[in-house]
C-alpha cells in the first residue's frame, strides 16, 4: 500500500495521531519477523492507529492486534479535560469496519492495567503506548506490558516530550527494565527496538540522556541547532518527506 492509499483510510477520523506517524506505524507493523504478530496499542481514541496498524495485518494475512482504551471516563481530570465525557466506542467500531480491519482487531474497552490480567501471555512483537499521558499512568503501562516484549521487538511511545511521559521513559531505561536501541522520532512518537539488557548496565546511555534532556525542555530552537549532532550519535529527529521516508532506515 502507498502512504496516499493509507492516509486516505484514515482521513477525516478525528485523533491527534499524523500521517507521518499514520505511516511509520504501518511500516512498522508490515516489518515484523514473525509470521503472525502480536501488537499491543494502548490508546486508540477513534481508529487512526488502530487502522495504520491493522492495514499492515490486513495485507499480511496474518497477525493480531489487541488495542485498549476505555472509550469513555476513567475518573481521571485528565481525561476528561482531554476528551469531555463523550463515548468514542461507537464511532471507533465504525471507522474499524469502514477501513475493513475488524477482523484482525480484538478491543478491549478498559485501562491497559485493567487489561493486563485479561491478556493470554503471548509474547509481544510490536507494542504503541498512546493512553493517558500522567506520570503514574505511563509507569503502569510500561510495568504492565513491556516485559512481554521478545528481543528485537518494537516499541513506539506517543508524545515523549510531554513531562509524565518523558519521566516515566527515562527512569524505566535508567533502571534497565526497558533495553532499548535503534531509536527515532518522527513527530510526537518516539520508535525503538527492544534489545537484550547488557550484563555491565550502568544506566541511560550519554546520548540518549541528551535526547531526552533536549525534549524535556522543549527548546525546539535547541533541538534544531543539535539535529545534526543527534543524527551522528543515531538518535534522529526528522519529519519524513514522502520523497524521504521510503529510504529511512529503522525497520
Amino acid at each position: 500500500m502507498t502512504r496516499s492509499e493509507l492516509l486516505a483510510k484514515v482521513a477525516g477520523i478525528e485523533g491527534y495521531l499524523s500521517d507521518d506517524e499514520a505511516w511509520l506505524l504501518y511500516l512498522a507493523a508490515r516489518s515484523l519477523a514473525a509470521e503472525a504478530p502480536r501488537i499491543v496499542e494502548i490508546g486508540s481514541y477513534k481508529g487512526r492507529s488502530t487502522i495504520a496498524i491493522g492495514i499492515a495485518l490486513v495485507e499480511r494475512r496474518a497477525g493480531s492486534l489487541v488495542a485498549i482504551d476505555p472509550h469513555g471516563p476513567t475518573g481521571k481530570t485528565s481525561y476528561t479535560l482531554e476528551h469531555g465525557d463523550a463515548d468514542t466506542f461507537v464511532a471507533y467500531e465504525a471507522n474499524l469496519a469502514r477501513a475493513g480491519v475488524s477482523a484482525y482487531v480484538t478491543s478491549l474497552r478498559a485501562t491497559s492495567t485493567q487489561a493486563r490480567p485479561t491478556y493470554d501471555l503471548r509474547p509481544i512483537d510490536m507494542l504503541f503506548i498512546d493512553g493517558s499521558h500522567d506520570y503514574e499512568d505511563v509507569l503502569a503501562d510500561i510495568d504492565a506490558w513491556a516485559p512481554l516484549l521478545g528481543s528485537g521487538s518494537i516499541v513506539a511511545f506517543n508524545d515523549p516530550y510531554v513531562p509524565g511521559v518523558n519521566r516515566a521513559i527515562r527512569e524505566r531505561i535508567a533502571s534497565g527494565m526497558l533495553t532499548l536501541a535503534s531509536f527515532r522520532h518522527v513527530n510526537n512518537t518516539l520508535f525503538a527496538r527492544k534489545v537484550e539488557a547488557a550484563p555491565n548496565h550502568r544506566g541511560m546511555p550519554l546520548p540518549l540522556a541528551l535526547y531526552f534532556n533536549v525534549e524535556q525542555l522543549r527548546f525546539r530552537l535547541l533541538k534544531l541547532a543539535l539535529r545534526g549532532t543527534l543524527e551522528a550519535l543515531g538518535i534522529v529527529y526528522v519529519r519524513p518527506s514522502d520523497v524521504r521516508l521510503p529510504d529511512w532506515r529503522l525497520f
